[in-house]
């Protein structure tokens, strides 16, 4: 099975029936399963997909940029969803990340192949960190304690962006895109080299967290550099 991380927008507007979408984030749980529903007759993106709660009530829409999700419905492949976070953002709005799951581990968008979380034996130590955030247990514990706590890996990335855009919800949704786009860098890195790279990724998460809050977005970059230079040197690995 793959896993993929997916935040979803549109989290502020009212349903046309009336029902409040933030009412409705505030009822939803970490954990809790949602409905995707397609909505191809949608004026404005013909590759429209309703998140809707358990209660069915929607609560926001996948992102155009996650259209994959619209195609791999459309070709009738199975498809789950649920609440990965719920947090706050600027004027105190609620958004959500969502977990969506399929059967099969890898996903092509945009000419790329994304690899789900699936879970891996290798005793990568750092590892651990970001697949955590994926609810993904099976793994070793760390050998070596991040510098954050790992169980409030959502909420510190959320912190984050809303500290660097304070004024703009919109960059903070991005922002965090970004930093959940960083932990699959990250994830993939890993998954590409193995315990090899286990030194060079403790690094990438020391440097690139501050305070205590981590900046998956730089850290993901550094281990898709790390990555890329050792396969470079050692192309046999690859």
């Amino acid at each position: 099975m793959g896993t993929y991380p997916i935040g979803i927008v549109g989290e502020s507007f009212n349903n046309e029936d009336g029902s409040s979408r933030q009412a409705e984030l505030a009822r939803c749980k970490d954990g809790e399963s949602v409905r995707l529903v397609r909505d191809p007759e949608n004026s404005h993106d013909a590759n429209c997909v309703k998140v809707v709660s358990k209660r069915g009530v929607q609560i926001g829409n996948i992102s155009r940029s996650d259209d994959w999700i619209a195609s791999r419905m459309d070709s009738g492949k199975p498809i789950t969803a649920k609440i990965l976070s719920v947090g706050t953002g600027e004027r105190n709005l609620l958004g959500a990340v969502i977990e969506v799951s399929t059967e099969d581990g890898d996903v092509v968008h945009g000419g790329q192949r994304r690899t789900g979380c699936l879970g891996s034996s290798a005793a990568i130590s750092v590892i651990f960190i970001v697949l955590a955030a994926a609810q993904v247990h099976a793994l070793p514990l760390p050998d070596k304690a991040p510098p954050f706590d790992m169980s409030r890996i959502g909420e510190l990335r959320r912190q984050r962006c809303a500290a660097e855009y304070p004024d703009s919800f919109t960059m903070q949704r991005l922002c965090q895109q970004a930093e959940i786009d960083g932990m699959r860098r990250f994830r993939d890195a890993s998954q590409r080299v193995g315990r090899p790279l286990n030194k060079a990724l403790e690094r990438c998460v020391e440097e690139y967290t501050t305070a205590g809050i981590p900046n998956f977005t730089l850290i993901g970059l550094c281990a898709q550099s790390e990555a890329d230079s050792y396969l470079a040197f050692n192309p046999e690995r690859g």
